[in-house]
């Protein structure tokens, strides 16, 4: 598996709040603040170039951190075929399988995670590797709060709080706990966060 291919999703993200507790924070765990209900949009592809997946550092949205997505906002995963291997007879599919460009189904929909370990397997099928996808939420404070967002990941991410890149990991690894903590300001009232 390369560095940069975001190839499952096995992810832990909560919030410890220095200042106040969360007003309002759909899908949290009121306890420490897990987030457990999550919009998410894919799959989008990770292209490998040189033994490296390309989805990473690929805005897929047109402005990834000024996302503000809602349910069933449409949005479509293109996998594209890569004519020149085909033709030159240098292995008869792309990284997915596929003989043809393939469109996939993007739109943004709800998963809520009976759990702390938020892990949508098999949710972008046909594809079950080299992908990217994006899970984005709204926390609502009253006043501004000092928070530590805490991720763990498997693999690469990219973490955006209010359109702001706060967090970046382009690594491979498996899944840990507070494994990337990010310290932000959250201002009052809605707080958008978009992790890729």
């Amino acid at each position: 598996m390369s560095r940069t291919c975001v190839s499952r999703w096995l992810m832990l993200v909560w919030m410890a709040l220095v200042a106040c507790g969360l007003s309002s924070a759909r899908g949290a765990d009121a306890g420490v603040g897990f987030i457990r209900e999550w919009l998410v949009s894919g799959p989008y592809p990770s292209y490998q170039i040189n033994g490296e997946g390309r989805g990473l550092d690929t805005d897929f949205l047109g402005g990834e951190g000024e996302a503000r997505p809602y349910p069933g906002l449409k949005a479509t995963g293109v996998f594209e075929a890569d004519k020149g291997k085909l033709i030159a007879g240098i292995g008869s599919t792309n990284e997915w399988g596929f003989r043809e460009t393939r469109s996939l189904d993007a739109t943004w929909r709800v998963i809520a995670f009976p759990s702390d370990l938020c892990e949508p397997n098999d949710q972008f099928g046909p594809i079950k590797d080299y992908f990217v996808y994006y899970a984005a939420c709204y926390v609502e404070v009253p006043a501004q709060t000092e928070a530590m967002l805490r991720v763990g990941s498997d693999d690469d991410h990219k973490l955006f709080l209010n359109g702001v890149q706060v967090g970046r990991q382009a690594s491979s690894q498996g899944i840990v706990r507070d494994n990337f903590l990010y310290p932000v300001t959250l201002e009052p009232g809605t707080n958008a966060i978009l992790l890729k």
